[in-house]
């Protein structure tokens, strides 16, 4: 390996660990898992908001929409997206229009999100900046998150996402401090493309649940 090769790496090497240490220093504790879902959905979305423009179907109440449907009904009301192995099964995005409608939804399926955060396995999430789990990336264990990626120039900058293997969810949320349309991961269901369900370069605040 020429020396130029060696700087080169370690200039890379260097980036990263800068921006993993940056990034840690803003993780917070996430919102209890009662106190988000207790919490009323935002507004309704006005002015120049669109839905995640998906290529895959969304599932809402029972019925699919195919992607020019969705984008036809702007999202059709729906503020809430989950990506598990019930979506897997039926290769469909699943969509809820409030936060209640999700609640129900992964309580009827065993798995609502909780708040312990115990190191059971590898219980965190991983967030990239670009297509296919590359680039620089951040991090966080179960309860814990980035409420304003701002404020580390990862605003709107996510690509693909590995969730946890043993907790719950890895969240993105559109806005800053886990509020407005949010996208669940569930474990084991990483997202290599978002762009595919149309949350590439979306995410303004990321978090994991147990």
């Amino acid at each position: 390996m020429k020396l130029s090769q060696v700087f080169g790496s370690t200039l890379v090497v260097s980036a990263l660990i800068s921006t993993q240490a940056l990034a840690a220093r803003e993780l917070t504790p996430m919102p209890s898992v009662s106190e988000y879902f207790s919490q009323e959905d935002d507004a309704a979305p006005r002015g120049n908001w669109s839905a995640p423009d998906t290529v895959v179907p969304v599932l809402v109440d029972g019925i699919v929409y195919s992607p020019d449907a969705f984008r036809t009904l702007n999202g059709a009301g729906v503020r809430h997206f989950v990506l598990d192995e019930n979506a897997a099964q039926q290769g469909v995005m699943l969509g809820f229009r409030t936060k209640q409608a999700l609640a129900d939804y992964f309580r009827s399926q065993g798995r609502m999100p909780s708040d312990d955060s115990a190191m059971l396995c590898n219980n965190y999430s991983y967030w990239y900046e670009d297509w296919k789990y590359l680039g620089r990336y951040i991090s966080a264990q179960a309860g814990y998150g980035y409420n304003n990626l701002d404020t580390i120039s990862w605003g709107n900058r996510i690509s693909s996402v590995i969730p946890t293997t043993c907790g719950r969810y890895a969240i993105l949320w559109e806005a800053p401090n886990y509020a407005g349309a949010s996208l669940f991961l569930g474990a084991g269901y990483p997202a290599e493309y978002l762009a595919t369900y149309g949350w590439n370069d979306r995410a303004r605040s990321v978090g994991s649940w147990q």
